[in-house]
């Protein structure tokens, strides 16, 4: 995930990006801790979601949004759950 990010974003621009979890705050805290080791975001949260997206996604559900401001058009890369995560 953090390799598409790079790739993605290009290191030109101000990256912000922000961790969301579901009862998987363990998992949210590395995915946090990879995301400003490798991409230095100059903004970076972690936050929790409302449980009705667990019912949906199932327990311990976590992910990131990643963004670009600056001179290119702003992406997005996300994981829906840690079954998507990489970084285990």
């Amino acid at each position: 995930m953090l390799q598409i990010a790079e790739e993605d974003l290009n290191g030109s621009g101000k990256i912000h990006a922000t961790v969301l979890h579901v009862s998987a705050e363990e998992l949210a805290g590395i995915i946090f801790n990879e995301i400003a080791a490798y991409l230095e975001p100059i903004e970076l949260f972690k936050a929790g979601l409302s449980p009705i997206v667990e019912i949906h996604t199932g327990p311990g559900t976590a992910g990131s949004v990643i963004t670009l401001r600056g001179e290119r058009k702003r992406k997005q890369v996300a994981s829906r759950d840690q079954r998507s995560c990489s970084m285990r």
